[in-house]
């Protein structure tokens, strides 16, 4: 048998320099490879969560211990937060092997450009003919850059004593660039969508101004339309710790705010135009109608950082909240369900007293809080934060209560008179009990190549009447009239006879006239038809 004891030593130890160096050679060059699990990221996210990326590597002479260098290039900024404002440590995290990471087995990024992280000094134990597995955690990056569809896209360099260290598949799809939210204004049965019509004599949810429920019928009020919230793709809404990335508490300061989300998916609702003397009111948490039922939410009077419970301002529909001077409310998703793009809904009720003035009031939906934080910063910008690309559309329309008759014919040329009557009717209790409504009525006059002034009446109270003759205003007038009345339910009647004429050949005619359709509620059709919605 051959023995080692029969060479002099230094030809023992020159075989065995030569047996680790063949070993060296067999077990190959220390190289790395790439995968990853590419997942959907917001289009309006400023700060969104790639897919997590595997760094696999083999070869070396195991059990060597070598410091690298890894370094990460992103075709767009990385927005991650930065820890250590001095040195630009940032939130991103590479760990060796395993997690959880003990102090030397997980390193920092640090931000060297506004698209490029190095991981700096990592120290490896080579694995030979093993596997060593390295683990990229919370790059966050700005989506807002890409075009819908657009993959983001993560290119990987690695360096050691050596060199340059061979990757293969250098360059990987972490994230694909998706719309993460839709909005729509709904009728509260979420049948349609719908921007209701409101009148401004009646008044609506009068009884919220000042603390109270919805009104008891015949009053008018109750809620007035939903705000619905969809989903662009599944997870697009996430709680709290679905916005976070990788975190463990127990590492060192400032390691142990990494992958830290200041809250949940935030929505917003902005409510503009809205005519002075109408407040609005939204409910604190989702409404039935519209919610998919794995979805919570809770009103906050943030945008962004800590979630602040909105007060509760009228116990009206399980809690409403009164929306501020700045139209803004948020409300953030506590609880939501994977597998389909979910939808979550809140109501809004629009109060004011009688005689506020007409208009359309807009309503804009879009993630929050709203940022224009386009890099990685040290705060106090928010994760995630976002854009808002999305252009307000209407919510309500607030129209005159006017009735316009048209009385077909007048005269009051020599020897004849038209008496003119227009009546109030919106006393008319018990049989339909409306809400009674006053106002004043105005006539015009139309006959070609004849100007007369408008005629205005008194204020007519409910069940008030107008009556007045044509000759007594405008003799020597043949035309046609018509009349507009601040109050529904207007009704006129017309009688037109000769004067100082007696006998059998007296002529006398009356009529009713006609109830016109309100031609501005046409116009507001057209508006809202062009905007994607229906009027009332």
């Amino acid at each position: 048998m051959f023995g080692l004891r029969k060479f002099p030593p230094v030809v023992v130890l020159a075989l065995g320099a030569c047996l680790a160096a063949v070993s060296a050679r067999a077990q190959g060059p220390f190289t790395c490879s790439t995968s990853v699990a590419s997942v959907p990221v917001r289009a309006e996210g400023l700060a969104e969560l790639v897919g997590d990326l595997t760094i696999n590597c083999t070869g070396g002479i195991a059990g060597q211990t070598e410091l690298i260098n890894v370094q990460l290039f992103a075709n767009t900024n990385i927005t991650g937060r930065i820890l250590q404002p001095v040195t630009n440590l940032t939130e991103a995290l590479l760990g060796v092997d395993s997690p959880p990471w003990p102090v030397g087995k997980i390193y920092a990024g640090r931000l060297v450009t506004r698209n490029s992280v190095i991981f700096s000094g990592v120290s490896i134990s080579l694995p030979g003919s093993a596997n060593r597995t390295l683990h990229v955690r919370n790059v966050r990056v700005n989506a807002t850059t890409l075009s819908l569809g657009s993959a983001v896209t993560l290119f990987v360099t690695a360096s050691g004593a050596g060199g340059s260290i061979p990757i293969t598949n250098p360059q990987v799809q972490v994230a694909v660039v998706q719309t993460g939210l839709s909005f729509e204004v709904r009728k509260t049965d979420d049948s349609a969508a719908e921007a209701p019509t409101l009148l401004t004599c009646t008044g609506n949810n009068a009884t919220l101004l000042t603390g109270g429920d919805y009104p008891p019928p015949p009053a008018p009020g109750g809620r007035t339309f939903n705000l619905k919230f969809k989903e662009g793709f599944t997870n697009a809404f996430r709680k709290k710790v679905e916005e976070n990335g990788y975190n463990d508490p127990g590492l060192q300061p400032p390691l142990d705010r990494a992958g830290l989300a200041d809250h949940g998916t935030r929505l917003r609702a902005v409510f503009s135009d809205i005519p002075v003397g109408v407040a609005l009111f939204v409910t604190v948490q989702p409404v039935l109608q519209g919610t998919s039922p794995g979805v919570r939410a809770q009103c906050t009077t943030t945008a962004g950082g800590a979630l602040v419970p909105c007060p509760v301002n009228s116990p009206a529909d399980g809690g409403l909240y009164r929306v501020p001077a700045s139209g803004e409310v948020y409300w953030e998703i506590t609880a939501s369900a994977a597998g389909t793009a979910e939808t979550v809904s809140f109501g809004v009720a629009v109060a004011y007293n009688p005689g506020v003035p007409a208009g359309m009031g807009k309503v804009l939906g879009s993630f929050s809080p709203i940022s224009t934080a386009g890099e990685a910063t040290a705060g106090p910008d928010d994760l995630p934060r976002f854009i808002s690309t999305y252009a307000p559309v209407p919510a309500f329309i607030l129209e005159t209560c006017r009735t316009v008759l048209l009385f077909q014919f007048i005269t009051s040329v020599p020897g004849f008179d038209t008496g003119i009557a227009v009546t109030n009717t919106t006393w008319d209790s018990p049989v339909f009990n409306t809400p009674g409504q006053s106002g004043k009525c105005r006539a015009y006059f139309f006959q070609p190549g004849v100007t007369v002034p408008p005629l205005e009446s008194p204020v007519l109270p409910p069940g008030g009447q107008w009556l007045w003759t044509l000759w007594s205003y405008k003799p020597n007038f043949q035309g046609y009239m018509l009349v507009s009345c601040d109050f529904q339910y207007a009704y006129g009647y017309a009688f037109i006879s000769d004067l100082g004429f007696s006998g059998p050949d007296r002529f006398a005619q009356s009529y009713q006239a006609l109830v016109l359709s309100d031609r501005t509620r046409s116009a507001a059709a057209s508006i809202l038809s062009a905007a994607g919605a229906t009027p009332r």
